[in-house]
């Protein structure tokens, strides 16, 4: 079964609208906003319009549809009871924008909606609410008020969150399910309420999809029913035809079926990959063409050993058992943000290069070290400790600094660098924890930094399959941002 829970990790982060549109949205809201406001102090001075931005974007599972374009709610609220009737109500406020794009804004049945071409779009329900009321009411066009709550929505979802994030998640894979389908799906809100009632959590995203698909089918064959948990209660699906139903049905059969062979048969990463990518759209990334159960339980065998404190490098920079290698000592990865010198302990740093060049050369001869007046530079390839392929390593040692550690080859994930230890100004290694240990010129590279960089390499390639850093580390938000390395 092979492990996609890195790649669903990514897709989460593929999902997720870029910081230069949420600038854009939040620019387009202001101006909204302003322009709202200043058309009624101007109209109908004697209605004075709040905001309130709601839906997907407070819950945190808003995600970039398959065009690349994405929506905000933003509620227009007034605190008094109006001698208008709804209608007239949503038509001031769409009176208020119809021009504020090149593309006219639409009159829908819940909102008004300002569409920026191409890129995204913001819908502009329209309340009123009185003080001595628990629930806002929601203009209706033709039809008249109705209540509804988003705030009370809000607050009733992120009560039900998992402190791991897996729920937001997992609405947000649902959602890309639902907008790469061809046909019409369940909405957002929808697939949200139906999360929240079948959720179960799992140490894998993979899995704990797999599981709320055939916990959602189950729950909808027993009785074809979706109501919202918050005002005004009202059943989700109760408009959906027969043949809605049934395109539904036979789409949510068609992805358990190849989630189950994701998940239980296929051990190729790569081909496991493409049964996801199938349902979720192209953001899915490719996973490795490789057998990665075999890789991860090998790579396990290597992280008990260093867990446990019984694990040896050897002459090859591999974990082995103690007695077999240059015994590993107890550190914690870690990472900051500043670089800072270390006082200058040794007079002559060139004995102390001379030093650990032989040292290293004569414990691991697949490294050969260049000693120049002011540095040295040691430079190796070490096979990767889960399957095939070599690293292509760098050691630079200076004097008053600690030796940084660098993977020339092949490239490497630097996207989480506090969760992968890397330093972020140039991507050196966080090996170990400055608190644990102040570094010296009386240390070695040949025992320390050598066999810690064989423990980063068997760690880092179980977090590319698993998306979780399993070594002996301290949380980078936890200490000082200032501690030197």
């Amino acid at each position: 079964m092979a492990n996609c829970n890195k790649l669903f990790l990514d897709f989460n982060q593929n999902l997720n609208v870029l910081s230069t549109k949420k600038t854009k949205l939040s620019t387009s809201k202001k101006e909204l906003r302003r322009k709202i406001t200043d058309h009624f102090k101007e109209h109908h001075p004697d209605y004075k319009p709040k905001f309130f931005t709601q839906g997907s974007q407070k819950l945190g599972t808003v995600i970039r549809i398959h065009d690349d374009t994405c929506d905000l709610d933003d509620g227009v609220y007034f605190l008094c009871k109006p001698d208008v009737t709804a209608t007239t109500l949503q038509r001031w406020v769409y009176e208020a924008v119809q021009d504020h794009t090149s593309e006219p804004a639409q009159w829908r049945k819940k909102c008004i909606r300002v569409t920026y071409k191409a890129d995204y779009h913001i819908d502009l329900p329209v309340y009123y609410m009185l003080e001595d009321e628990d629930h806002p009411h929601l203009a209706v066009k033709n039809e008249g008020w109705e209540d509804s709550d988003p705030k009370e929505f809000i607050t009733w979802f992120r009560k039900q969150r998992d402190t791991k994030g897996q729920l937001v998640r997992l609405v947000k894979y649902l959602k890309s399910w639902c907008d790469w389908c061809a046909h019409k799906m369940p909405s957002g809100l929808c697939m949200t309420v139906l999360a929240e009632r079948n959720f179960v959590a799992n140490d894998r995203d993979d899995c704990a999809l797999r599981a709320l698909l055939k916990a959602i089918r189950t729950d909808l064959k027993r009785e074809w029913r979706c109501t919202m948990p918050t005002t005004p209660q009202d059943d989700l699906l109760s408009k959906y035809s027969d043949e809605l139903k049934r395109n539904f049905f036979d789409a949510l059969d068609e992805f358990i079926d190849d989630a189950d062979e994701a998940v239980d048969d296929e051990k190729n990463q790569l081909s496991a990959s493409k049964l996801w990518r199938h349902h979720l759209g192209p953001r899915f990334p490719d996973g490795l063409d490789e057998d990665v159960d075999a890789k991860e339980a090998k790579l396990r065998a290597s992280a008990v050993l260093i867990n446990s404190g019984r694990a040896a490098t050897t002459a090859a920079v591999g974990i082995t058992t103690r007695g077999h290698g240059v015994p590993n000592q107890s550190h914690r990865f870690d990472g900051g943000r500043h670089f800072h010198p270390l006082a200058r302990q040794g007079k002559d740093w060139f004995a102390v290069f001379h030093r650990e060049k032989q040292l290293v050369e004569r414990h691991y001869p697949a490294f050969r070290c260049q000693l120049k007046r002011n540095a040295l530079t040691c430079r190796g390839e070490v096979s990767s400790p889960g399957g095939e392929g070599t690293y292509h390593i760098k050691i630079d040692y200076t004097p008053g600094r600690p030796p940084k550690v660098f993977v020339l080859n092949p490239d490497i994930e630097y996207r989480h660098h506090a969760l992968t230890h890397f330093y972020p100004a140039d991507n050196s290694l966080c090996l170990y924890y400055p608190g644990d240990l102040a570094w010296s010129d009386k240390h070695h590279l040949y025992d320390k930094t050598i066999p810690w960089l064989a423990e980063w390499l068997v760690f880092y390639e179980l977090y590319q399959i698993t998306g979780r850093w399993e070594g002996p580390a301290v949380d980078h938000r936890l200490h000082n941002q200032n501690t030197s390395f």
